[in-house]
């Protein structure tokens, strides 16, 4: 088991990866492969639990990016998980992550939005996820489905009322809606809880967007300047497309 869960954490840092493709070691190919015909082996034999065969064999097509086969065990694994022994640190939550990471790198927008929906009925009661409840809640926003989209980062919210990517989407979705007050205590709350300066520059450029919406360049380039020096060891490329566009700089 050490041995893929050592590989796991390989594809989470992205190590010699390029293009989605993960690139292995003679050695832990050849580890994999013995682990894929172990566990072949151990399911005609009966050997260990349906849900961990499964589940093991799910993993180790998605490490070897055999995604279809990967995907076919990870939904036997979900058909036969033992809900009677479902608790916070064994529910089958990993498999559906491993499904979402498949279908986002196919951009198979209706399959993660039904995984996530799955995920989230089959989260134990008291671990529920802000995180995922925030990215169905941006799915729908990106699909145009407004409504959804609201009732997702609201859920999301009951559940974390200090993230700061729930408060930035609720704040942009009711100024969306016209409630500009309402949008505006949703950024207030967000500008108390950044965490980095990235979310820094995120809220800074999110606001200075809604300046040139409204025709106030002059504000809108004070907030892009505060959002390029927040990334202090990153270039801010949508700066300078938001000043090339749209901010005439007069020289003095």
């Amino acid at each position: 088991m050490a041995d893929i869960f050592a590989l796991l954490l390989k594809v989470s840092l992205f190590n010699e990866m390029t293009e989605n493709k993960i690139f292995y070691t003679a050695y832990e190919k050849q580890k994999l492969i013995s682990l894929e015909k172990f566990f072949i082996s151990t399911k005609l034999n009966s050997e260990l639990n349906a849900y961990a065969i499964n589940k093991n064999l799910g993993f180790i097509y998605f490490l070897l990016q055999k995604n279809d086969k990967a995907l076919l065990y990870f939904d036997q694994a979900i058909k036969v998980f033992p809900d009677s022994k479902k608790q916070m640190s064994f529910n089958p939550s990993e498999i559906y992550d491993a499904m979402l990471g498949i279908y986002f790198i196919n951009k198979a927008d209706s399959s993660v939005r039904q995984t996530l929906l799955l995920k989230i009925k089959a989260e134990p009661e008291g671990n529920k996820n802000a995180e995922d409840y925030l990215i169905l809640a941006k799915s729908y926003y990106l699909s145009d489905d407004m409504k959804e989209a609201e009732d997702w980062a609201n859920k999301a919210y009951a559940i974390n009322s200090k993230d700061f990517e729930v408060l930035r989407l609720l704040s942009h979705l009711n100024m969306l809606n016209g409630n500009n007050a309402v949008a505006q205590s949703y950024t207030t709350e967000a500008l108390k809880n950044i965490q980095s300066n990235k979310e820094q520059s995120e809220i800074a450029l999110q606001y200075a967007i809604y300046y040139l919406i409204n025709g106030d360049a002059a504000t809108a380039y004070n907030n892009i300047e505060i959002a390029r020096k927040s990334l202090t060891d990153d270039p801010c490329t949508l700066c300078d497309k938001l000043i090339e566009k749209y901010i005439i700089i007069n020289p003095k």
